[in-house]
């Protein structure tokens, strides 16, 4: 699975550079720096989401990146069903992944065609949420209301979060630092992609800190890792 995941980065994000010797060599160096992160390769085979988010978001990078394919109809419906899969899958990764999904509508379309390709998914998030309601009674997982919906004070969700980041600083700081250096990479990159999903990596880090991070050490920087990966490369090919 780790591997998988490696390749797919890797060709995913150098399909248009790969006779660029020194790129590539740089690229499956980045990569390499995965296998030293403990929240990247902890919860690979946890058995939770993890992998899942790491398929449907590096999907949905590999197509948005395709810039030399036209943006059909069939390709930006794809977009947004894998955009309303992922959500589904972590509904915070909402936060995670509007900036990219604002990116697609208003810099690489026009917002008409935008919205008629999102039908699909939004009909999609739609339906879970009448089938959640009336299967399980509420719209939003149990771990929402028993979280973010127990009127703890903000302070105290701040608090827990400050010392979720000390944690993972203490006892993965490679992770961390591959995490700071994509989002920095990420915003000074001349690509709105690169841009986008460093927005979106700030965006989550904040979520991360104002919810109080997780009983589960390191487990939400668990997509940022991989998501700096691409920003990492993004940044070799545009450098």
């Amino acid at each position: 699975a780790r591997s998988f995941c490696a390749i797919f980065t890797y060709f995913t994000i150098n399909q248009e550079s790969t006779s660029l010797t020194l790129k590539r060599y740089a690229g499956l160096t980045i990569i390499c720096t995965l296998l030293f992160s403990r929240s990247f390769t902890d919860y690979m085979t946890s058995g939770l989401e993890n992998p899942l988010s790491y398929f449907l978001v590096g999907l949905i990078i590999l197509l948005v990146n395709r810039d030399k394919f036209e943006s059909t109809y069939l390709k930006l419906a794809s977009i947004f069903i894998l955009l309303a899969l992922a959500f589904l899958n972590r509904f915070d990764f909402a936060v995670l992944l509007l900036p990219l999904a604002l990116y697609i509508t208003f810099v690489k379309n026009t917002l008409f065609s935008t919205i008629k390709a999102s039908t699909i998914g939004i009909l999609i998030i739609g339906s879970w949420f009448i089938f959640s309601t009336i299967y399980f009674g509420a719209p939003l997982p149990n771990t929402y209301y028993a979280k973010l919906g127990a009127a703890y004070p903000s302070i105290e969700y701040i608090e827990r979060g400050l010392n979720y980041f000390s944690v993972t600083f203490t006892k993965d700081p490679i992770t961390l630092l591959i995490i700071i250096s994509g989002i920095i990479l990420g915003l000074i990159t001349r690509s709105g992609l690169s841009r986008a999903l460093s927005i979106g990596m700030i965006f989550y880090t904040l979520y991360i800190l104002k919810s109080g991070g997780d009983f589960m050490q390191s487990r939400f920087f668990a997509i940022l890792t991989y998501i700096s990966i691409f920003n990492l490369i993004l940044f070799i090919r545009h450098f």
